[in-house]
């Protein structure tokens, strides 16, 4: 009889071992199933973030681009009425055809649509 209490409680004891790992395995299986699934979900949310990030940048640019496109031609044009006016007071005479009102509003205008074009490329 002895023997066979020894027995029993061997058992006893080998399946509360058993059950003990198997309920270890499953908690341990738990957690880094857990962990995996975080890493996953931070995963997506810096993917998600990136993504933004860079619809942001892109559409930025498009407009950089789009305002740059449309103030070029008039910066361009500014500059040519400017170099047009040197030209004409340096080589052709055109100072005694201008009145002194219309030569410095003019010249001023000129001059300030120019700064205003710089000042508008700056801030982009």
């Amino acid at each position: 009889m002895r023997n066979e209490t020894s027995r029993q409680l061997i058992t006893l004891y080998g399946l509360a071992i058993t059950g003990v790992a198997a309920i270890s395995v499953s908690i341990i299986g738990s957690i880094l199933t857990q962990r995996h699934n975080i890493k996953i979900a931070e995963r997506k949310i810096e993917e998600s973030r990136r993504r933004e990030e860079e619809g942001k940048r892109r559409q930025e640019e498009n407009l950089r681009k789009r305002l740059i496109s449309e103030n070029l031609t008039q910066s361009k044009y500014s500059i040519e009425c400017l170099l047009f006016r040197l030209y004409n007071l340096m080589y052709r005479e055109g100072r005694p055809a201008m009145s002194d009102e219309y030569y410095t509003t003019s010249t001023l205008h000129l001059l300030g649509a120019i700064f205003a074009d710089h000042g508008i490329f700056l801030s982009y």
